[in-house]
């Protein structure tokens, strides 16, 4: 890009910037809702620091999150002519004030995890949502609500473990993986025995945890086909057969292998 055109670009979204930071300032609304945004700045680099620590071990929640984010900022500007019109009652707006200016009295004194300030700024853009374009936006604009929900916790992988875990019988998943490893391992003749997340073999055993049962990268996979069917602008039923084939796919080839590898080690030696 030629460096005039870039300046250009860069003058054109700083009038946009101050043109948003005038108007705002002008209500009261307005004046709330940018110190709700200042929650969302304080916890960006917070937020994008995991992603980049993650990242350097070899997670890819970097590029999916940034994906996540940049379709929901997309959804809601190709709407933003509906979003424009929208009204919006009082109790509406005097509800998603209070969710506001309850996050940025208690943003301050939580910031000792990634956790509590991601829950906070979630329910920020709740407020600024509910606020600006009342209730009936989470019910009309799906999903661009659900992307930004989604897009708060830089660490995915962890809230569908918890939410997995609410809903399933105790360690249910490292005992159906441990038990389909085990499988595998009679299949090439190997004496295999099975209790509940371990797997004995007479050379040894192994035990079946949260980060060798394949869910969080099934997680990841089932987001990346959430994304690409969204921006190939597929139908919903479309979309969620796209990601439960990614996932459903990357689970069983995880339950075949993965849980036996420590065992096969211990076998070859």
């Amino acid at each position: 890009m030629p460096v005039s055109q870039q300046k250009k670009r860069q003058q054109k979204m700083g009038k946009a910037l101050q043109s948003f930071l005038q108007e705002n300032l002008k209500t009261t609304h307005g004046r709330i809702v940018l110190c709700g945004l200042l929650v969302g700045l304080c916890y960006f680099p917070v937020w994008l620091g995991v992603l980049i620590e993650r990242a350097f071990q070899g997670s890819p929640g970097l590029p999916l999150m940034l994906g996540v984010v940049g379709l929901a900022l997309h959804e809601l500007w190709k709407k933003r002519t509906q979003l424009i019109k929208e009204t919006v009652g009082a109790e509406d707006q005097l509800l998603g004030h209070i969710l506001i200016l309850s996050g940025v009295v208690f943003f301050p004194f939580y910031r000792n995890a990634v956790w509590s300030q991601s829950l906070i700024w979630l329910i920020v853009l709740i407020g600024i949502a509910c606020s600006s374009w009342g209730l009936g936006f989470f019910r009309k604009h799906t999903v661009p609500a659900l992307l930004m929900a989604l897009s708060v916790y830089p660490r995915p992988g962890e809230t569908t473990r918890l939410l997995w875990e609410l809903v399933t019988p105790y360690r249910a998943l490292d005992h159906f993986m441990a038990w389909a490893g085990s499988l595998t391992l009679k299949a090439i003749g190997q004496t295999v025995e099975v209790q509940g997340a371990f797997v004995s073999l007479p050379q040894g055993s192994v035990e079946v945890g949260w980060g060798c049962n394949g869910f969080s990268m099934a997680v990841n996979i089932a987001m990346a086909g959430l994304v690409m069917g969204l921006l190939l602008k597929q139908s919903w039923q479309k979309v969620l057969l796209i990601m439960a084939f990614g996932a459903g796919t990357q689970h069983s080839t995880n339950h075949a292998c993965h849980p036996c590898f420590g065992l096969l080690g211990t076998v070859l030696v």
